[in-house]
């Protein structure tokens, strides 16, 4: 017997120990906020690309650099070629020819070679375009991980709302549930009308229905947010944290600037990038000027056994000129068409300038708002609270009417849920505030 409650105990024990190491618990919203940053995919791939881009940086520098190597070759030539020549160069009959064995069976060459730029527009251009491209890809992360925060950050503070929400149905629901006892006791010692009990029912019925639908979306919002936190297969999150109307942020109002936001730097950087797209267009037309050397080692023999001697040595330097005259006018077309491109992105960003000022206008707006609301529902609720209280002692001591107790049970429901409908419009502004003015990572204290 005491072996079998043991082995229980010990099951309980194990369960328990591995329910937790399935749990990740997440005490705020810069917990869950770095835990995402850490693995999400998006934010992982972002950072090969800023690796990515980097590389191709040096590739393009590479290009301008001096470029050295060095190769041989060697040769057996077990049949001579043969040349051609006039036959009376060596006495013969004019218009006759003699041919000759030209060449020695072996021959070894061996070279090094170095070549350097000196002039070459359109490389440096491609030097300073990959430049940026690695100040955009550094960018786009940042946007990347605004992104990321502002969907971990919805949906946390969705489950905390409905997660309180339900929390007041539970404590609604008791109390029905103790109303129906004695409703109950009432019916059968025929004080209450079976018409008036049924109503209890009902509206218990009714909180137990909508409890189950809080039930369900925190359930799922709770996967939503383990899929942005990249979880394993099988953990689940527990929020310990819990919401109120205080501020989310601490601070005063920022001072805005457009440029802070991170999808206008990109737009910024696009813009850089076209710009040097068309001077790089422009550089085609201009010339190249390298310098190349080389140094050559040849032997020839007609056996190895000489192999030590009989090497000779050559070398050169040159200097070569390109100069583009007439492509067909593939260029200008290429040039005309990075114009049409930077007149696009010119636009976008004077779109985004008026957007991005109505987006904070309008987040100030509604946070003021939704503030002033939520003042004024919770005092909403603190009178409903009152009133149903008043009312269900009122009616245990038979000076009310059902009737009256229903209506202020209902009462206080519509209350509870526009307080919580006031704190949601309130968080979501914050959070749209930070948003536009493109410091939310910052605010939420995460890099």
């Amino acid at each position: 017997m005491h072996t079998k409650i043991i082995a229980v105990l010990i099951l309980i024990l194990c369960n328990s120990i591995g329910n937790a190491q399935d749990s990740v618990y997440i005490g705020s919203l810069k917990d869950a906020v770095s835990l995402a940053l850490k693995r999400n995919v998006d934010v992982l791939n972002s950072t090969v690309d800023i690796n990515s881009k980097r590389s191709h940086y040096v590739e393009t520098v590479s290009d301008v650099l001096p470029q050295i190597k060095a190769g041989g070759k060697g040769i057996d030539n077990f049949i001579s070629p043969t040349t051609v020549v006039p036959a009376e160069y060596f006495g013969g009959a004019p218009g006759s020819v003699r041919a000759l064995k030209m060449g020695m069976p072996y021959n070894i060459n061996a070279v090094i070679q170095a070549k350097q730029t000196i002039f070459d527009q359109a490389a440096f251009i491609s030097i300073r375009s990959s430049k940026s491209a690695v100040e955009l890809s550094h960018t786009t992360l940042e946007k990347t991980k605004e992104d990321i925060a502002v969907q971990v950050a919805y949906d946390y503070f969705n489950i905390l709302l409905c997660s309180k929400q339900r929390d007041f149905l539970k404590k609604q629901l008791e109390s029905q549930r103790r109303l129906l006892s004695i409703a109950q006791t009432q019916f059968n010692t025929g004080v209450l009308k079976k018409n008036d009990l049924s109503r209890i029912r009902v509206n218990l019925i009714n909180t137990q229905t909508e409890l189950q639908q809080f039930e369900n979306q925190i359930e799922q919002q709770t996967s939503d947010l383990a899929l942005l936190l990249a979880l394993a297969p099988g953990q689940t999150v527990v929020i310990t944290d819990s919401i109120s109307e205080s501020p989310l942020f601490s601070g005063g109002p920022e001072k805005f600037a457009v440029s802070d936001r991170p999808d206008w730097r990109i737009l910024d950087l696009q813009i850089q990038l076209k710009k040097l797209d068309i001077k790089y267009g422009k550089a085609g037309y201009l010339p190249a000027l390298s310098l190349t050397g080389a140094i050559n080692q040849d032997f020839y023999g007609a056996d190895f056994k000489r192999f030590d001697s009989d090497w000779y040595t050559s070398s050169f330097m040159a200097v070569t000129l390109d100069i583009p005259l007439f492509d067909g006018l593939k260029r200008k077309a290429q040039i005309d068409q990075a114009h049409f491109e930077l007149e696009k992105l010119n636009n976008r960003q004077s779109f985004l300038n008026e957007k991005s000022e109505k987006e904070i206008h309008d987040a100030q707006s509604n946070l003021a708002y939704s503030v002033s609301r939520m003042n004024s529902q919770k005092s909403n609720l603190e009178l409903g609270s009152e009133v149903y209280g008043e009312t269900a002692a009122e009616y245990k001591a038979g000076s009310a009417s059902l009737s009256d107790l229903m209506n202020a049970e209902n009462a206080l429901l519509q209350s509870e849920r526009q307080y919580l409908s006031a704190i949601e419009e309130k968080v979501l502004a914050e959070i749209s505030l930070r948003k536009a003015q493109g410091v939310l990572l910052k605010k939420i204290g995460v890099d």
